[in-house]
């Protein structure tokens, strides 16, 4: 797309300006999408090798660009932080398109990083490039760009397509242009696969052993579309999401943190599959009804798939008022007119009264051939064929209860509407699916230019600024002295990271920290769910996080896995402060083993002198054994210490 730098930032445009989609802006977006995800994948693993884990001299540490998005009017566009780096700089994979590529040969300290990470995402090493003969063997995709920058620091850029492609799907006898760039694997399915996964695989860049890669990633799409979707439909078919679903009717109305969407999405991901998988996921769920070998509720199935097929409904129509905004877009360019919001706050109104209103025009449309393609074409399978061949309405399958669809679509869409706009109550049109009953609909009016208050512009950020702020929000509650300010903290941040989780669900700096918050807001059982499921996304190589659970095992008494998780902590970094201090006051507290809780307090100390809670803790241990002087001094020199105390789980 077209790129252009103000006051040291580059900014992307995501448009199809080369036709590599066929001309579809949407699919551009969806690549700038693929960016920052990868990008958030890729600064998790590289915490794992050159960080938490212990840190030796042949790694290097890696430095990330800032990156964020905004969506507005239907365009999409990337912000990313200039970097000291240059043409001469560039140690790994290729800055023209294949042509020349780099192994860091004579980087070792790249070289040996960029294996470690590529190990933790389950990135298959292969030859890549374009030019015969002149292939390298690395570990990422050949467009990846890792520099030493002008300042001796190493940077990596360029992640777009860091995960590999679903394997191409032939549709109508038609392959969609440039399906491979924008329809790739979720990070999930690719980090719990049992092989690793070659990038490169159906494109170009990776013709060397092209065959060997490809079947490798035809069996994975084969596993996600047999084994991974399935698996996902019979949760939502399950007394599990039904629990859900009535956690969520107990809710207040006003709460609009949580939606059905977002929940049936959140899950969606950590089973490794994509969002425009839904399709596939409501065709398995209507093959549950009549599964004997089930305990399946068919009322329960019936509105699970009402819930998909909204969720789906909702991001198309998203969809189509975008690609309605560009077309204005391009029509005020080529006029040479200014765009005026107003306009687009008429055409918004225009869209939504096509699907909203009960119109010939609006029933048609919902009839149409055109909708039908433009569903499957977001979501592959969505609609069948029995349904092109007929006028079936497509509201049929929301049993024509378009409230909570309304609902859905503008906070998707990030539209700000005025109170009396709303259609209906979403807890209302539960209660009537469930009871078989049809909603009084008589407020489901075409809307008018004044229901919309504002087209509001939709960011998003990497992931490390809402762990800043979530630690940010833990260090505030520490302070605080009101239950009810804890609260009130605690909460915030659980509303800044459950969106990450929902988003990445196995980012376990996001997870760790969001069994931080419950911890502190007395909800043990969920932390420790939530601490478990940290552990189990670093792939027990976090020491930060394997100490917080040796701590909790501690708690509850599980004092001999306790120990072996304290072990293994400090096998992988046996400088971790926390952990020496912590295992060293087990020693004391639980073990009493004197001796050794010495030397791990000393060696802690030795580290870290002025870790206040060390010197706390090493207080207490040497008043125990007698040695008052050196006690009151180890206390005098914490008390001169700004932090805090007996924070057992940070």
């Amino acid at each position: 797309g077209e790129k252009y730098i103000v006051r040291g930032i580059l900014f992307k445009f995501s448009v199809d300006a080369f036709g590599l989609f066929g001309g579809n802006d949407h699919f551009a977006a969806k690549v700038a999408g693929h960016e920052l995800r990868s990008l958030t994948s890729a600064y998790g693993a590289a915490e794992e090798v050159t960080k938490c884990s212990e840190f030796t001299a042949d790694k290097a540490t890696i430095h990330f660009p800032m990156v964020c998005f905004v969506d507005y009017l239907g365009y999409r566009l990337t912000a990313v932080s200039l970097l000291p780096i240059g043409k001469d700089t560039l140690v790994y994979g290729s800055g023209d398109a294949g042509g020349v590529v780099k192994d860091a040969e004579d980087d070792i300290h790249v070289k040996n990083t960029m294996e470690g990470i590529a190990k933790s995402l389950n990135i298959k090493q292969h030859k890549a490039g374009v030019m015969r003969g002149r292939e390298k063997l690395i570990h990422f995709p050949v467009d990846i760009e890792v520099h030493r920058g002008t300042d001796g620091r190493v940077y990596m850029l360029d992640f777009s397509r860091l995960f590999p492609p679903e394997a191409p799907t032939n549709s109508n006898g038609k392959l969609i242009p440039g399906e491979t760039l924008f329809r790739l694997l979720r990070p999930e399915l690719v980090k719990n696969y049992p092989k690793p996964l070659s990038p490169d695989a159906f494109s170009l860049f990776g013709r060397h052993d092209c065959k060997e890669h490809n079947t490798e990633v035809r069996e994975a799409t084969k596993y996600l579309y047999e084994s991974a979707i399935p698996a996902y439909a019979k949760y939502l078919a399950s007394k599990e999401f039904s629990g859900a679903i009535t956690w969520y009717e107990s809710q207040k109305q006003q709460d609009r943190q949580y939606n059905l969407g977002e929940g049936v999405t959140s899950k969606l991901h950590r089973a490794g599959c994509n969002v425009r998988h839904l399709g596939q996921v409501i065709t398995h769920l209507e093959a549950l009804k009549s599964d004997p070998t089930g305990d399946y509720n068919p009322k329960h199935i019936d509105l699970v798939k009402t819930i998909c097929f909204r969720e789906i409904m909702a991001r198309v129509i998203k969809n189509e008022m975008k690609r309605e905004f560009r077309e204005e877009m391009s029509k005020n360019k080529a006029s040479g007119q200014p765009a005026l919001e107003q306009d687009y706050t008429q055409l918004a109104v225009c869209v939504l009264n096509t699907y909203f209103g009960k119109s010939k025009r609006s029933l048609e449309w919902w009839q149409s051939k055109e909708l039908k393609e433009k569903v499957n074409l977001y979501f592959p399978k969505t609609v069948s064929e029995e349904e092109f061949q007929s006028q079936s309405d497509l509201r049929s399958r929301l049993n024509f209860l378009t409230a909570a669809l309304f609902e859905r679509t503008v906070m998707l869409a990030k539209i700000e509407c005025s109170p009396h706009c709303k259609l209906g109550s979403i807890k209302k049109e539960l209660k009537n699916i469930k009871n078989n009953k049809e909603l009084d609909d008589e407020d489901l009016k075409p809307l008018v230019l004044t229901d919309i208050i504002a087209l509001q512009p939709g960011v998003k950020v990497m992931h490390v600024l809402a762990h800043g702020e979530a630690v940010d929000l833990l260090y505030c509650i520490l302070k605080k002295k009101s239950i009810k300010e804890k609260k009130r903290l605690g909460n915030l941040a659980m509303g800044i990271l459950c969106p990450v989780i929902r988003s990445a669900p196995l980012d376990s700096k996001a997870l760790y920290l969001q069994a931080q918050h419950l911890a502190y807001n007395g909800q043990i059982p969920l932390a420790e769910k939530h601490i478990k499921f940290a552990v189990e996304a670093s792939n027990q190589k976090n020491p930060m996080i394997l100490a917080a659970y040796a701590l909790l095992l501690q708690t509850k008494g599980f004092n001999d896995k306790a120990e072996e998780m304290y072990q293994k902590t400090l096998k992988l970094n046996h400088h971790h402060v926390r952990a020496l201090g912590d295992y060293a006051y087990f020693c004391f507290e639980v073990k009493k083993d004197m001796e050794k809780a010495r030397v791990l307090f000393e060696k802690c100390l030795s580290i870290a002198p002025q870790y206040k809670q060390g010197l706390v803790d090493y207080g207490k241990f040497l008043a125990a054994m007698g040695e008052d002087e050196k006690a009151e001094e180890c206390k005098n020199k914490a008390l001169k210490l700004k932090g805090f105390v007996d924070l057992r789980l940070n």
